[in-house]
């Protein structure tokens, strides 16, 4: 179930629209948890800029969560990512 560039909630884009503005990078559908879509910023090449954040998508709202709860949101997807 991968989402092309195009199909990327506005909301999340949203979200992530310092990050997208600020970086060589895009915004990539991972998976599922809870029913919602995950989604993550991938950069391009490597960049330090703290921990990993993620937004959780249910069809209308977007959330970001951050470190350390988004730790255990990508290990719950681990073997499982898009």
């Amino acid at each position: 179930m991968t989402r092309s560039k195009k199909d990327i909630p506005q909301a999340v884009l949203n979200k992530a629209r310092e990050l997208l503005s600020s970086y060589d990078c895009e915004v990539q559908m991972i998976g599922v948890y809870e029913q919602k879509e995950v989604y993550i910023i991938n950069f391009h090449e490597d960049v330090t800029i703290g921990l990993p954040e993620v937004y959780l998508w249910d069809g209308k709202n977007c959330k970001t969560i951050c470190a350390p709860d988004s730790f255990h949101i990508l290990k719950s997807l681990e073997g499982t990512i898009y």
